[in-house]
């Protein structure tokens, strides 16, 4: 309140007053609440410990409760701001949604078909909210709301640390380019990325627990949904199937494929019965001097352009992209150690993006900076979770040299908070005139509304396969954004209110994770639920588990 108190009247009323300064006080005073409740909690336990172990005790006590409650509410800050109004590719899955219900047909459109799983998402919700446009954007909310929670779950299925998968599931949903770009459009994306994150964590769970034929069956639907929903899906599909087969070499892995199959074939053979061929969208060729002219783009324009929009546009990010590359190859590297089988993860990401890098120009687009980051961010949660199995490889090397451990330890929060604190700052200021210097713009030239004015403000869907529905197409569009322009956030605080938010959330989150710390096992840099899946994926990979794992004697001093 001082630092309010000392702002000139206007923007002194303007932050006492505005929405987002009102929500952030109560978020602070909540947060305060609860850390002197856990608090106090903690002390009773012991009464005679320090501060500091009653705040880690604290921290213990409350971890399973505060992390994944700040990886919801990150989601949902994250989901709410900037929702994109745009009509291009959202028509054609509406209207599909409206040709199942109301003429009890999925339609071909003329030599294709879209995949299922969005379009039939849009019929739950335009059952449960109406048949407007912000129910046609409800699926994707609900994907970015459970994103950073999946792709934590998937990084701790893989042996990660709770402070690593913690930080790698924000940054890999406040990052930008992924926020703008990938997660906020309204296409099929966020939902395609939250099956990938939760099948990634089906594997890992399945590889450390393969007596729980659940996540077996799971793993398979998981990725049915995901080979339905974009045409990259079968890849990850089919290598996340094959994962578990080679690891654990057991027949029940099987159920896996069976329940892909239960999922993708009545779909293949209804599109083999229109369209005569078993999947509906064309097959887009590869190849290796397409690779290199797109290469030689993305070096020449969109590095340039991606960079100045993150205003990184100097050597940190280049140091950005090349610690993320090699973190990825020591993640892979130990991977593969633990399991060959577990290679096809890291394998599935390298495949859909150097193969989509290949792909014909028109398709990717790399002299468009938006189109071409959304082309390139599918494999997202594979990525994050190969990442944070490269950093606790890495905790284990340092492991025994425990001044550069330290310092390491130290420069990885720094570089956290600083890329985190960063990220933020550009989505609350995402235009350029807050930057200046030919930055350019985070935000396309569409219109971006908060959810609050975008569920306030509903604007109804006409009903395209309706025989009494007459529409043009560019005059509705036109309707469409006229209705939500007077909403238009690009210019205003209200940004900025959703990343402060967010802000205070996650540091909320990563202090309780960090003072929480590991529990004590025989090997620090993982969890004692961690040490108990690598022993069994290592044990089962060579045939000689019948059993659950034991802890290490030194666990039980």
């Amino acid at each position: 309140m001082a630092v309010i108190a000392s702002f000139p009247a206007a923007p002194r009323h303007e932050l006492t007053t505005s929405a987002g300064a009102q929500v952030l006080g109560g978020l602070l005073a909540i947060l305060l609440a609860a850390v002197s409740v856990g608090l106090l909690r903690a002390e009773r336990r012991t009464p005679d410990a320090s501060v500091l172990q009653i705040a880690k005790l604290a921290a213990s006590m409350n971890i399973q409760v505060v992390v994944p409650l700040s990886l919801l509410l990150i989601g949902a800050l994250q989901a709410a701001s900037y929702s994109a109004v745009t009509m291009d590719d959202l028509i054609h899955f509406w209207s599909v949604a409206d040709s199942v219900v109301w003429e009890g047909t999925y339609p071909f459109w003329s030599n294709r078909t879209d995949l299922p799983v969005y379009p039939m998402t849009l019929v739950l919700s335009f059952g449960l909210l109406g048949h407007t446009y912000p129910a046609a954007l409800a699926p994707l909310f609900v994907a970015n709301l459970f994103l950073p929670l999946a792709i934590y779950g998937a990084s701790r299925a893989f042996d990660a640390g709770r402070t690593i998968a913690y930080v790698v599931a924000v940054l890999s949903v406040v990052f930008p380019l992924i926020q703008i770009y990938s997660l906020g459009s309204v296409e099929p994306d966020p939902i395609f990325i939250l099956l990938l994150a939760l099948a990634t964590l089906a594997v890992g769970r399945t590889v450390g627990s393969p007596e729980r034929l659940v996540w077996v069956v799971l793993l398979g639907l998981l990725a049915g949904l995901a080979a339905t929903t974009r045409p990259e899906g079968p890849l990850y599909a089919a290598l996340f199937v094959l994962a578990p087969v080679i690891v654990l070499r057991k027949a029940t892995m099987g159920l896996a494929a069976l329940s892909a199959a239960a999922i993708v074939s009545p779909f293949v053979l209804y599109v083999y019965s229109g369209l005569g061929r078993p999947w509906p969208t064309a097959s887009q060729s590869f190849s290796l001097p397409q690779l290199v002219d797109n290469a030689g783009e993305i070096g020449s324009f969109t590095w340039r352009a991606a960079s100045r929009v993150v205003l990184m546009n100097d050597i940190r990010f280049a140091s950005l992209l090349g610690l993320i590359l090699a973190l990825f190859l020591v993640g892979a590297l130990e991977l593969a150690r633990r399991n060959p089988g577990l290679a096809l993860i890291p394998l599935s990401a390298v495949i859909n993006i150097v193969g989509t890098i290949g792909l014909g120009e028109a398709t990717i687009r790399p002299g468009e900076l938006s189109e071409f980051v959304r082309h390139i961010a599918y494999p997202l949660p594979v990525v994050g979770v190969v990442v944070s199995v490269g950093v606790g490889a890495v905790s284990g090397i340092l492991e025994q040299r425990r001044r550069v451990r330290s310092i390491a330890v130290v420069l990885s929060i720094a570089a956290a908070v600083y890329l985190a604190a960063g990220s933020l700052y550009v989505l609350g200021t995402p235009e350029e005139y807050f930057h200046g210097h030919n930055t350019g713009s985070l935000l396309t030239n569409q219109v971006y509304v908060n959810a609050p004015e975008l569920w306030q403000n509903p604007f109804d869907l006409p009903c395209l396969p309706c025989p009494e529905t007459a529409w043009h197409f560019a005059e509705f569009r036109a309707r469409l954004f006229d209705w939500y322009r007077p909403f238009n956030n690009r210019s205003d605080s209200a940004g900025s209110s959703y990343q402060t938010l967010t802000a205070a959330v996650a540091s909320f989150g990563f202090a309780v994770s960090l003072l929480a710390g590991q529990p004590a096992t025989g090997n620090s840099r993982i969890s004692t639920f961690d040490w108990t899946g690598t022993c069994r994926i290592r044990a089962l990979s060579r045939g000689r588990m019948r059993s659950p794992c034991s802890l290490p004697k030194k666990h039980h001093d």
